[in-house]
């Protein structure tokens, strides 16, 4: 369980690695995208994004 305080003013980045919980503020020029935002920008950008193949070749 994680319980904490922070400032709603700001933005925070909370992580977990290796079952070790972190969190920083983000600072002014930093930005967080999930997949959908990140899906939206690169389709402004001009990238065309499709859907991954359902036939999936090894290189091995």
């Amino acid at each position: 369980m994680l319980m904490c305080s922070m400032p709603l003013e700001r933005r925070y980045l909370v992580y977990s690695k290796n079952g070790l919980v972190s969190c920083r503020p983000l600072l002014e020029d930093e930005g967080l995208f999930n997949l959908s935002s990140g899906t939206r920008f690169l389709r402004h950008l001009g990238y065309r994004i499709s859907q991954p193949s359902d036939m999936i070749i090894s290189t091995d």
